[in-house]
């Protein structure tokens, strides 16, 4: 059956990264695939100074990032106006000719470094090492649930996690974690069974994908928006696209 998507959240230029899935196996069960869940720890992500950046280098407190070469252009209406800007990683195939005819940007590829706060709040990937299947049974009344990524105090320094699925009924709050288990990140945002319910309905699940939205820099980029509702096209990147943005505009037929 289908597997669930949804609550889309960009990874920017982070180690963020998920190939956990959800997939619907029955009318009213969800599996879990094992897969693994790579949090980013506290970090910045800043231009390359080596008088500034190195010895955090040295000390393992930083990392390079190399960023590749990137293209952006415009989407323009039947008026010429901009709608929208695309991107996309350089390919002299699919881009030299956009880029020769003056209707898209070049961003050349550049290194940057990031740079965590401290040891304890690093990147650390998290392992769901087997499937995991839940079946659900419609309550008398609306019955809400999630599920958490989660793993034992006991073992806190381990890779492996296990997934909790948690219900409450209208007004209720979440439980807390049984003892001995810490909450690590979300992982099926809220669903509502309705009472005599046969069929689940649409389960958004954490869904990760590389890079930034479509017509962003890193600079641009001031908070995850998760909701998967399109580019964020801010004034400081349409102005570092004015010249290119103009070209495309007088390449609209008339």
């Amino acid at each position: 059956m289908a597997i669930r998507t949804g609550n889309l959240i960009y990874a920017g230029d982070t180690p963020l990264a998920c190939s956990i899935t959800v997939e619907q196996t029955g009318p009213m069960r969800l599996t879990v695939r094992a897969g693994s869940y790579t949090m980013t720890g506290r970090a910045q992500v800043l231009d390359y100074r080596p008088v500034l950046h190195d010895r955090a280098l040295r000390s393992g407190r930083a990392e390079l990032v190399t960023m590749p070469a990137r293209v952006c252009w415009p989407v323009l209406d039947d008026a010429g106006r901009i709608v929208a800007v695309e991107e996309a990683e350089y390919s002299a195939e699919a881009h030299d000719d956009l880029l020769d005819g003056g209707s898209a940007g070049f961003v050349p590829a550049r290194t940057r470094v990031r740079v965590w706060e401290n040891d304890v709040e690093r990147a650390s990937t998290h392992v769901l090492v087997a499937d995991q299947a839940f079946d659900f049974d419609a309550a008398d009344v609306p019955e809400t649930w999630r599920g958490l990524l989660v793993k034992t105090v006991a073992n806190v320094n381990t890779e492996c996690v296990n997934v909790l699925m948690q219900s409450r009924f209208p007004g209720g709050d979440w439980p807390e974690p049984p003892q001995g288990w810490v909450v690590i990140c979300p992982l099926i945002w809220e669903f509502t069974l309705e009472p005599g319910a046969r069929q689940l309905p649409d389960v958004l699940v954490l869904t990760v994908k590389f890079g930034f939205p479509p017509g962003t820099e890193p600079e641009d980029w001031r908070e995850q928006r998760g909701d998967g509702g399109g580019p964020v096209v801010l004034p400081v990147q349409v102005r570092a696209l004015g010249r290119a943005l103009q070209r495309a505009r007088a390449a609209v037929p008339a």
